[in-house]
Order: C-alpha cells, then sequence, then structure tokens
C-alpha cells in the first residue's frame, strides 16, 4: 500500500498526521506502511503528494544527502529504522499542511517564522561546511607544528582492555540461604579456574551474568568506562590471561580476565593526520563563521540593529512553571 499519493485532502491529512502521530509516541502497530513489494517508480514519478507539494524519488535522495550521514546509515541497514524515518518525514509534510489548512499559522504569529528559522540553520552549516571545503584545506605546516604543540592532547589514544567475565549474582533481598548457596556456587568456581579449566567454558556453563558474546566475553573497553567502577584498578594491574580475585560489583561478585590490553599511546603524525586536519579545520570554522557575517552582510547591503533585536526577545512572555514543563526536543 502507497500512502498520500495523489489528491489529499483536508480530512485525509489530518486522519493521516494522527497516524503518524501515534507512531512517533511509540504505536508500533502503524510502522508498517508498505504492504507487497512494488517495482521502483520510474525517475520521473511523483511518489509523495500532500497538496501542493510533490515529490520524486530522486528529490528525496537529494533531500536526505543533507541528513546527517549517522540517521542515512540506520536507514540503510534497518528496514524498520527506514519505515520510521520515512513515516517521520511524512509526518512533517502533514502537520505543515494541516497548519495551513486549519489556520494554525494565523492563530500563532511566527511559528512559519521560527519553522524557516530552523531551515536557515540547517543551510548555514552547509554553507560554512562548503566554504571551508572550498577554500581551506590544512597545509602540512600547520599540521606538523600542531602536532608539536598539542600533539599528545590531540593525538591520545586512551588504553583499552579486551576483558571477559564470570559473575555470580545474588538479589538485593536474599535471604541467609540464597547468599550461602551464592558463596559457594562462587568458591566451585573458583576451584575450576584453579584446576586449569578454561574460562570461556566456565563462563558459559555458570556465570549468572552474559557477556556480549560467549564465553563471558565483554570485548574492548575502554578505560574511561572503568574509571569510577571498583573493579577499575584490578582490571588495570592484571597481566594478559591473568584473572582477578572476587570483586565486588554494583552488578553482583565478579571474576574478570584480562584476554588482551592496548595501552595508552600517542598516534605518529602520519597516524594523526586526519585528526590534525580536523582540528584545525574546526578551529578555522569558528573563526571564519564570524568573519563571514560581516562579508556578507557588506555583500547584501544587510544591516540589524542588534540590542533591538535582543530586547525583542527577552520581550517574549514564558510561563511562571516552564523549567518545570518544558523538555528538550529530540530531534
Amino acid at each position: 500500500m502507497v500512502i498520500g499519493v495523489g489528491e489529499v485532502g483536508v480530512g485525509r491529512v489530518c486522519a493521516l498526521a494522527l497516524a503518524a502521530a501515534m507512531l512517533l509516541a511509540g504505536s508500533t502497530s502503524a510502522v508498517a506502511v508498505s504492504g507487497d513489494a512494488v517495482p521502483p517508480p520510474a525517475a520521473a514519478e511523483i511518489i509523495v503528494e500532500v497538496g501542493p507539494f510533490k515529490a520524486t524519488a530522486a528529490d528525496i535522495t537529494a533531500e536526505f544527502n543533507n541528513a546527517p550521514p549517522p540517521l542515512v546509515a540506520d536507514v540503510q541497514r534497518s528496514p524498520n529504522s527506514g519505515r520510521i524515518q520515512a513515516v517521520e518525514w511524512y509526518a512533517r509534510l502533514l502537520y505543515d499542511a494541516v497548519a495551513k489548512a486549519d489556520g494554525l499559522y494565523e492563530r500563532r504569529p511566527g511559528l512559519a517564522a521560527f519553522a524557516e528559522q530552523r531551515r536557515r540553520s540547517v543551510v548555514g552549516k552547509a554553507y560554512i561546511d562548503d566554504f571551508i571545503t572550498t577554500n581551506y584545506q590544512p597545509s602540512p605546516v600547520e599540521m606538523e607544528s600542531l602536532y608539536k604543540l598539542e600533539g599528545k592532547t590531540i593525538c591520545a589514544v586512551p588504553a583499552t582492555y579486551h576483558l571477559a567475565r564470570i559473575g555470580v549474582v545474588t538479589g538485593k533481598h536474599a535471604s541467609e540461604v540464597e547468599k550461602a548457596e551464592a558463596k559457594q556456587r562462587l568458591a566451585a568456581i573458583q576451584k575450576r579456574l584453579a584446576g586449569g579449566e578454561d574460562f570461556a567454558t566456565v563462563a558459559d556453563e555458570d556465570s549468572d551474568v552474559a557477556g556480549r558474546a560467549r564465553g563471558g566475553s565483554l570485548g574492548w573497553v575502554p578505560a574511561a568506562d572503568l574509571e569510577k567502577a571498583p573493579e577499575a584498578e584490578p582490571i588495570r594491574a592484571l597481566a594478559v590471561g591473568q584473572t582477578s580475585a572476587p570483586i565486588e560489583t554494583r552488578h553482583g561478585t565478579m571474576i574478570f580476565r584480562l584476554v588482551e590490553r592496548d595501552d595508552a599511546r600517542v598516534l605518529s603524525y602520519e597516524d594523526c593526520r586526519a585528526r590534525l586536519e580536523g582540528d584545525l579545520k574546526k578551529s578555522f570554522r569558528r573563526e571564519i563563521a564570524r568573519q563571514r557575517i560581516d562579508d556578507l552582510a557588506a555583500r547584501l547591503g544587510a544591516k540589524m540593529n542588534i540590542d533591538a533585536v535582543i530586547g525583542a526577545i527577552r520581550a517574549v512572555k514564558l510561563p511562571d512553571n516552564w523549567q518545570d514543563t518544558w523538555k528538550p526536543e529530540k530531534e
């Protein structure tokens, strides 16, 4: 089933907007918006139509070329993410159509301008990105100088630990009998390990806590993730292949094995070139963004009374309890 192609009346727009809102609120039943597989449309074929808005597949591809790469990657990876993003995108079109048809913009002066402000922020970022790509490429001399001055910070790679674990867990309100049984199980695990049995086998057979993979493996854990954990010091003290004594953690009593470790280090200049280039471009971005405002204002004959603008923003009347009711918007 293809939704919303063809004439879309206000009533149908409202109904579809409500369905989309249910999806955004967490309704999983509304996720699937297409049924049987259909052949791909022709390049010029309209595949979305909401009032005067029309879009082909090429239009949508071009639009999402400007979306954050993680969003696009998630859609490419997961069919369900694709459905969710498609319906969220479609819902925004519907909400805009309903707002116009129902007079919301007239009832809330400035709402359309604020929506346009959000669009301008995206355009501004794209403009600066394009300007930097076109006009600025850090030179080897700049990058070498930065490496000498700040390489120890910019090119630092923190330590990481490849860990496996075996855990024995007792409930928060465990009885004395349950605690005694857990202690016996822990002693039996230690005896198996002391007898030379394979750590991974014991983890698979006796651990109460799952790893990220078989054998109790936790994969590579950054040092920062261990910083405030009670197991941090014992893990840092382990040699590769060594097993820790039992450690009381918030997840239970754990025995850790250090499979591999990658100690903290500073990358060589060649290995750090991408980081150095990114850091210089970031610094250049801040500087050029300030400079370009004056350049563009002169080019366009623009002007602004900044004190008056600040005063106008301060004149907004906020509800007394806005701090209790407001939540950051999730994109």
